[in-house]
């Protein structure tokens, strides 16, 4: 089931599809009344928050690239900082709004 959700290319939403369709007509029926849109990454019609990225650890290797070289401790001690800052800076930018939407989101709907 999964991997149908996940499939980011159309011809691979269709070879799992059929594969759910043969296991459980009733619920390829179900699932195509929905809307592929609604649940399928492939046919997904726009981007969350205009930012469209398909795998969240290769955004966050290339982060730490430079730091693979470092000992072990250090390179852990690296992530740990790492994040602590990305945390601490949106936790700030959270505090300072006044509204329940991100101001990215504020910005595109005035």
């Amino acid at each position: 089931m999964w991997c149908v959700v996940y499939a980011f290319r159309k011809t691979q939403f269709h070879k799992h599809f059929e594969n759910i369709k043969q296991t459980g007509p009733v619920i390829g029926e179900y699932l195509q009344g929905i809307g592929f849109d609604k649940w399928s990454h492939a046919y997904f019609l726009g981007n969350r928050y205009n930012i469209m990225t398909s795998n969240y650890a290769e955004r966050f290797n290339n982060k730490i690239r430079d730091a693979k070289t470092f000992p072990v401790t250090t390179f852990v001690e690296f992530i740990r900082f790492r994040l602590q800052s990305w945390f601490s800076q949106r936790h700030d930018e959270a505090e300072k709004s006044t509204t329940k939407l991100s101001p990215l989101m504020e910005k595109y709907l005035s």
